[in-house]
């Protein structure tokens, strides 16, 4: 339940590229639902996204 809490605080650019199809082909699922760190730039080093 608080991997899919967490996942509301995900910076507003992964959850827009995810949304739209644009996520890394290497992210899944279970990579998310680990602990998210809060701070947006961790977020985008660790599932793969270039930095906005």
């Amino acid at each position: 339940m608080s991997a899919i809490i967490g996942m509301a605080y995900l910076a507003s650019d992964i959850t827009e590229a995810i949304l739209e199809g644009r996520q890394p082909q290497t992210l899944m699922l279970k990579d998310m639902m680990r602990t998210i760190p809060p701070n947006w730039t961790d977020q985008r080093r660790i599932f793969g996204f270039a930095a906005a």
